[in-house]
Formats: C-alpha cells, structure tokens, sequence
C-alpha cells in the first residue's frame, strides 16, 4: 500500500509539473496544442489526486483498492487526446463525432469493467475492447499514415492499457496493485506529456 502511495504521489508531481510547463509554453509559443496538453495534464493530475486520497475507491474482495476513479479522468483527458490527434490527421467531422462518443463509452465501460467481477467484468471489458478498436479503425484508415509518427502512441501506447487492465487486480490480478499503477503512470507520461511535447515541436497547431 505504501508503494501504491509513492507511486500515485509521484505522479501528482509529474503532472503538477507538466500542467505547469504547458501552462508556460502556452503563453510563450501561443499554440493551442499547448493548452489543450496543460488541460489533459490537469485532468491526469486532479485524477492521481483523488487516487492518492483514497476516499472515492471501490474494494475487492482481498480487500484491494479499486481505483474506478482513473478511466472517469481518461473520459475527459482521453476525449481530448482523440479529438487532438484527429484534428492533427485530418478526421472528417463525422467521424470526430463518432471518435468522442467511442472514447467516452470505451472509458465508461472501463470504470464499470474496475468494480464489477466474473462474467460481468469479462462483459464490460469486451464491449469496451471492441469500441477500442472501432477508434483504432477510424484513426488508422482515415488519416494515421499521413503522420506515422502518431501511430506509436495510438497503437503501441493507447493499446497497452486494456492489456494491462486485464492483468491487474481490477481484472485477473496476475499482477499487483503496485505494477498496475506504475504501469498506468508510465503510459500516461507516453500518451500525454511526450506526446504533446512532440506534437508541439513538429509546429502542427491545426487544434
């Protein structure tokens, strides 16, 4: 549990940090990109916050936190990584639409997947996996190969995360609470603050 803890805190100081420099570069490089990462970055640090308190948790039946509270976050800070990458490839406006709306039901079923168990979590996680790679479909037939860099994020990076959803305590607990979290932390880093950090580099401020 102590573990757990560090680990949360570090990552309320990586995004304190991140939401900070993004809140700079903001005002100095007066791109949007830069804030819609300071907003994504807030959302992730405002979600390790409320992990790292403790009061808004689900329990298992070892008597393990279940941390629902982290995909209500990626609602919000997933739906605006979506809706930046599919500005940046060019994603028609109807298939915008319907990325948002994939997102929020993939992370919703994803909270739900983290409390319920058995055939019920099985359930939820299937639903929400197939959502995932309607999202993947679109993204990746509509416009990922005109910018392939953003393809390790999408693919290597957004996929991870089911993967690991299903091996931690909220899914088949193959691993521990501490490896699913600091697993969790690591791709957020990828996902949002380098990825920001790079988009913004390439100049691509078409948000």
């Amino acid at each position: 549990m102590i573990e757990t803890q560090l680990i949360l805190s570090a990552g309320v100081i990586i995004f304190s940090i991140a939401a900070l420099l993004f809140f700079v570069l903001t005002g100095l490089k007066k791109k949007s990109v830069y804030s819609y990462a300071f907003l994504v970055s807030i959302i992730t640090l405002i979600s390790n916050l409320v992990m790292l308190d403790g009061s808004i948790v689900a329990i298992s039946s070892v008597g393990e936190p279940l941390y629902y509270t982290r995909w209500l976050g990626y609602i919000a800070s997933c739906t605006l990584l979506m809706y930046s990458i599919s500005k940046v490839v060019n994603i028609p406006q109807n298939l915008l639409t319907r990325l948002m709306y994939l997102t929020g039901i993939t992370m919703v079923t994803g909270a739900l997947a983290s409390v319920a168990s058995g055939s019920m979590m099985l359930g939820y996680f299937i639903i929400g996996g197939i959502t995932y790679i309607l999202m993947i479909v679109i993204i990746s037939s509509k416009g990922a190969n005109k910018l392939s860099w953003i393809s390790k994020y999408v693919h290597l990076g957004w996929s991870v995360f089911p993967i690991i959803f299903i091996l931690s305590p909220e899914g088949y607990g193959v691993v521990t609470l501490s490896v699913s979290i600091i697993s969790y932390l690591i791709l957020d880093i990828f996902t949002k603050i380098v990825f920001y950090l790079e988009l913004g580099k390439r100049s691509l401020d078409n948000l």
